[in-house]
């Protein structure tokens, strides 16, 4: 069970947002801009490659040579 209740970033979408893009209602917690970005990132590092491929590649460019 999660530590505290909350409303998932994609409820705060205008009627015409587009997740993650926005735009957001007025009031918007942080949480969710911040959430929003995490997965813009995601979505332009990832292209067509999985999760997995993706973590993969992070991960060996973060080891030292």
């Amino acid at each position: 069970m999660a530590a505290r209740s909350y409303r998932p970033p994609r409820e705060w979408l205008l009627a015409q947002g587009k997740w993650p893009t926005g735009p957001f209602t007025a009031g918007a917690p942080q949480y969710v801009m911040v959430t929003a970005a995490i997965v813009a990132n995601y979505l332009a590092a990832a292209g067509t490659r999985s999760l997995r491929s993706v973590a993969r590649l992070r991960t060996e460019s973060a080891l030292p040579r």
